[in-house]
């Protein structure tokens, strides 16, 4: 309630909150819950609350989150990592991790999907937003929005101008169907 109430005091004009680690419709409506009754009590507007998709668990129920969150953000770093069960902090794992692993792309299809349903963006942050094999891809999937590193906004910028729509979906459609992430960079 604290955090939310800092947020609130800020009174931006476009405040938008994003929540972690959410699983459950359940976590978000008690989120939901809270936000409403502190914006309340602080006679402000309660902000937009989206989350951030990290795990498997949320992604593929993307299509229920987005009944009560305002927007998603996928976590792809997490998200891969949780989807392929190789620990980003284990050197004996970490380099195995790819968020183009089909199973990866196909949980942030999901995502997007369930979004779509609802009228709800998708964003994408982590090392695949800023990797220019990915951004095809990526926005082939229906994902709205990239969060890049400041050095990478020019480099991905271009990118996205270039971008055929039709031929991007038939590369995702493609690179969801690949065997492994060494087929989809090919």
């Amino acid at each position: 309630a604290s955090q939310f109430r800092a947020l609130i005091a800020v009174k931006a004009k476009d405040l938008k909150i994003m929540l972690p680690m959410v699983v459950s419709l359940d976590e978000l409506r008690k989120a939901r819950a809270i936000l409403d009754r502190e914006a309340e009590a602080m006679g402000q507007p309660a902000p937009a609350l989206g989350i951030m998709i990290e795990t498997p668990a949320a992604a593929l129920i993307a299509d229920t989150l987005a009944t009560e969150a305002a927007f998603f953000s996928i976590g792809s770093n997490d998200l891969s990592q949780y989807a392929l069960a190789m620990d980003r902090g284990n050197a004996g794992t970490a380099a195995g991790l790819d968020a183009l692993h089909p199973a990866v792309l196909r949980l942030i299809r999901a995502t997007v999907e369930g979004g779509r349903r609802h009228d709800r963006w998708t964003g994408v942050c982590g090392g695949v937003a800023a990797d220019p094999v990915a951004v095809p891809i990526l926005v082939g999937l229906g994902v709205t929005e990239l969060s890049v590193p400041p050095a990478a906004i020019a480099e991905i910028k271009q990118i996205v101008r270039q971008i055929d729509t039709e031929s991007s979906a038939k590369l995702a459609a493609s690179a969801c169907d690949a065997s492994d992430a060494t087929t989809v960079r090919m």
